[in-house]
């Protein structure tokens, strides 16, 4: 799956904001999930469940609803409540 079809996939999916620091054709394993994450889920914990294993090492950032990089400790609720204001 390229870049930007991950990076859209997430968006659709979680409604996450995820930006990869790699070229936008480049490859990453397929973003299969088909439920959003649990409200209660941290950031870091989805990082580390749904993103991590499938960028190939590759650098990311995500941007909350502020523009702003959220803390790890942010729960999915939080976050996909901040792309609402």
């Amino acid at each position: 799956m390229r870049v930007w079809e991950f990076e859209q996939a997430v968006w659709h999916i979680d409604h996450l904001r995820l930006v990869i620091r790699a070229s936008r054709d480049g490859e990453v394993a397929d973003f299969t999930q088909v439920n959003g994450a649990v409200a209660k889920t941290s950031l870091t914990e989805y990082l580390k469940t749904r993103i991590e294993p499938r960028i190939n090492g590759s650098q990311y950032i995500v941007i909350d609803g502020n523009g702003e990089t959220p803390h790890g400790k942010t729960s999915m609720e939080t976050l996909r409540q901040s792309y609402s204001h």
